[in-house]
């Protein structure tokens, strides 16, 4: 029997082929599907979430919050406030027309001016940091009129409790809250705190839906700032000058106040000066600068009592020595110099200080070489910046002797404050070397740093490399017993001199008066007067230094372009607040009880003479 072969069937062999490609097919597109996720899941997943979240949300970036600023006696001088900024989702905002018509008044600003801001499809602000009552009205009109998209954001804004006070000194921020000058410039990397992030949430047709906080990077607290300065100081210092300026039409003053043995700053006064929170009005641009450390000016008679003193100390001339005042002329290469007042013949060294002569001081320096005179003026600090924590300040200028701008009268000019310049920062630093028993102090602002939890920031230092905080002897100037008679020398200007305007009833006030000639680079002449006066008390135990400079007083009694006239009643005026506000005991030998207020709004006590 013969079997036949079996034959294939075609059509199954189609199918199967059919099968097999369909089923490569299928995992195929499965790899590259699997491939695909894996590579979105995981490799791409990070990059895919972070372009979800940017399409889904609408990011505004927000200043860190500033640390505070206060001063050493709690007072809290600049702060910031939450307020809301008001601000557009344009592309969803309907009837623009109507829109600008409605909240305009409320924004205070014009229809024509909110239309304009109304162009165009994107986010726009329209009133950043807005008062309180402001963002109340708007509101109310956007929820009785249902106008789409205006919406709100809460942002810090810089707040200056005492608005003019130490306006220069502390300085301002811009609207990205970023110093502008003083020391919220200056400290900027301390006070700033780190930037955050807001996000706006929106829809898949990019409509804001609302608002949430920043989910990443939240802005964090600066460090706050504690400064030397003396609230209440500060505050008659001002008072005081603002008042003398006024009287006397002059154009300007300055008043600095300092701690002799630790070279703190109690207090600088500018005027004319500005209100820290009105950054529209002119005077806000006009006066900003902190004219005690940025401005150098002639300090003139002043400077007799570093010219006296360095004689002294060099053992030039003794203070009961008889000097020459030859009626008040002497003739110098190029001219004469004149006394104030013509008839001064023979003084002592004391009453030439007294009597502030020009002439008797000219001799005086004439006894030192030109290279040892200039060095003493170095010594006491001046042409070299102070270093006192405060931006912005300058050197001031000493010529070279040898060098042309040394002429054959430089040295006795310089003797009674011209040809030389200064800060008014610079004088009371000097003088602070008189009443402190001869030690240049370094002044300073910064009295401590803290961060946010109010732990002291010891790491943190100042332009010159040193500590926040620490007290810095520079060097010493002079002998103690020179530094005490020059002092005792000083006294006598104020009780038989032309400083008898600054004497305080019980107290002993060391002083020297200057009227100091404007030097007009433009007409290369002298005109106009910085009438100044500083000085220190108590004589016996000098707790506070105060110098004051007026420029160009224009109105007051004869002679008052005079230091004593027209500066004298302004260093009285903040003398006799560092009384009240120090507790300075009386030193005077004859003093009565002196009245001392305790605070603002607690009766006075009575402090009793020294025995």
């Amino acid at each position: 029997m013969v079997i036949g072969r079996l034959r294939r069937d075609p059509t199954r062999s189609v199918q199967r082929t059919r099968a097999l490609i369909t089923l490569a097919a299928i995992s195929l597109w499965g790899a590259v599907v699997v491939g695909r996720l894996v590579q979105l899941q995981i490799y791409e997943h990070e990059a895919l979430v972070e372009r979800a979240r940017q399409n889904r949300t609408m990011a505004i970036s927000l200043a860190g919050l500033r640390g505070d600023i206060f001063a050493r006696s709690g007072e809290r001088l600049a702060t910031s406030i939450e307020l809301n900024s008001i601000y557009a989702q344009r592309d969803q905002v309907g009837d623009r027309d109507r829109v600008a018509e409605l909240l305009a008044p409320a924004l205070n600003m014009s229809r024509a001016e909110l239309r304009e801001r109304l162009e165009g499809d994107k986010f726009t602000f329209l009133r950043r940091k807005a008062p309180p009552e402001m963002t109340a009205a708007v509101r109310a009109l956007v929820k009785e009129h249902e106008l789409a998209g205006i919406n709100y954001l809460k942002e810090s804004k810089r707040f200056y409790p005492h608005k003019s006070l130490g306006a220069q000194m502390i300085g301002a921020v811009n609207m990205e809250n970023k110093g502008l000058f003083g020391i919220e410039r200056a400290y900027e990397q301390w006070i700033a705190g780190a930037k955050g992030t807001h996000f706006a949430v929106r829809d898949g047709f990019a409509n804001v839906l609302g608002s949430r906080g920043a989910v990443m990077g939240n802005p964090t607290r600066g460090d706050d700032i504690i400064l030397t300065v003396d609230w209440g100081l500060q505050y008659a210092a001002e008072e005081a000058l603002r008042a003398a300026v006024t009287k006397s039409e002059a154009l300007g003053g300055v008043v600095v106040v300092m701690d002799p043995f630790t070279g703190n700053i109690l207090g600088i006064a500018n005027y004319p000066t500005f209100d820290l929170n009105d950054n529209n009005n002119p005077d806000f641009r006009e006066n900003q600068t902190n004219q005690a450390i940025a401005s150098a000016i002639e300090p003139g008679s002043v400077l007799k009592v570093m010219t006296v003193a360095a004689a002294l100390h060099e053992g030039m001339v003794s203070e009961d020595e008889i000097i020459d005042c030859q009626g008040g002329i002497l003739a110098v290469p190029g001219g004469v110099i004149r006394d104030w007042k013509l008839g001064f013949q023979r003084l002592t060294v004391r009453e030439v200080l007294m009597n502030s002569s020009n002439v008797c001081t000219a001799k005086i320096a004439m006894r030192m070489s030109p290279e040892q005179h200039r060095q003493w003026l170095l010594d006491f600090g001046f042409t070299s910046r102070t270093k006192s924590g405060l931006p912005g300040e300058v050197a001031g200028y000493l010529a070279k002797p040898g060098t042309l701008a040394w002429s054959g009268r430089t040295q006795q000019t310089i003797a009674f404050g011209q040809e030389i310049s200064a800060t008014p920062l610079q004088v009371a630093a000097a003088l602070s070397a008189i009443a402190n028993g001869g030690k240049l102090m370094r002044p300073r602002v910064i009295q401590e740093v803290r961060d946010r939890s109010g732990a002291t920031r010891g790491d943190r230092l100042l332009f010159d490399g040193t500590p926040v905080g620490s007290t810095l002897v520079r060097h010493r100037v002079l002998d103690p017993r020179i530094a005490k008679r020059v002092a005792l020398m000083m006294e006598s200007v104020v009780v038989d001199g032309t400083g008898r305007p600054t004497q305080i009833p019980g107290y002993r006030v060391a002083g020297k008066t200057s009227t100091a000639q404007k030097y007009d680079n433009e007409a290369g002449t002298y005109g106009g007067y910085v009438a100044g006066f500083g000085g220190f008390l108590p004589v016996g135990d000098p707790r506070v230094v105060i110098f004051v400079a007026i420029d160009e007083p224009r109105v007051g009694s004869r002679g008052g372009h005079h230091g004593g006239s027209a500066a004298g009643p302004v260093f009285r005026a903040v003398a006799e607040a560092a009384i009240r506000i120090l507790r300075l005991a009386p030193d005077a030998v004859d003093a009565a009880p002196t009245v001392v207020a305790d605070a603002p709004g607690k009766p006075p006590q009575q402090t009793s003479p020294l025995p």
